[in-house]
């Protein structure tokens, strides 16, 4: 994708930099949006964001306040205390992009997910998401909703165990039990979490 002038320039802005000095690259990986590296060349060590465009239509149509929603996600990381990027700008309207967009810092670190350590590996996992869920977060503007359709469910053909799914059903379908909000990811796993230097 080759970027418009009014989708550098906005990227400028947000930056505090000029568009003939962002140089952006388009990274692997993501399946939902596309996600670009920004490097901000105005200096003698290039600064680098990174910027998140969702291009699904029909996940935007769902969810319009989406990107309004990440970078309320974002904010919150960051009074949470949690090692997560920090929004640097985002439009909630096509500014260039062609969607809405998100500007966040950008952090060093890869996927790993042959450990050297396995332990200590899913320890981490574990710690990390004890962090996320202790945090209360008793101003964050969303709930939870569930993706799930309950009136989709059903046991299915091939089973052998029949009674476990109608039991799973039945669980699902019932009100939830007494419980205290906390902060959520909804997509932890390993292929979102960053490690650098074995943490």
């Amino acid at each position: 994708m080759t970027f418009r002038i009014e989708a550098l320039e906005w990227l400028a802005q947000a930056i505090g930099s000029t568009p003939s000095r962002l140089h952006y690259q388009q990274l692997k990986g993501s399946t939902s949006s596309s996600v670009y590296l920004i490097q901000d060349t105005r200096d003698d060590k290039p600064q680098r964001f990174v910027l998140r465009v969702p291009e699904n239509q029909e996940w935007l149509a769902d969810e319009p306040d989406l990107i309004v929603h990440e970078a309320a996600v974002l904010v919150e990381t960051q009074r949470a205390g949690l090692c997560a990027p920090e929004l640097i700008a985002f439009a909630a309207h096509d500014v260039g992009f062609g969607a809405p967009v998100l500007l966040m810092s950008f952090m060093e670190g890869s996927i790993d997910l042959r450990p050297r350590d396995f332990p200590a590996w899913i320890d981490n996992l574990a710690q990390e998401l004890a962090v996320i869920h202790r945090h209360t977060a008793p101003s964050f503007g969303w709930h939870y909703r569930s993706w799930v359709d309950k009136a989709a469910l059903a046991v299915p053909v091939w089973t052998t165990i029949p009674h476990v799914w109608e039991r799973a059903i039945h669980l699902v379908d019932a009100p939830p039990p007494p419980f205290q909000p906390v902060f959520i990811h909804r997509d932890y796993h390993p292929m979102n979490v960053l490690w650098h230097e074995g943490v």
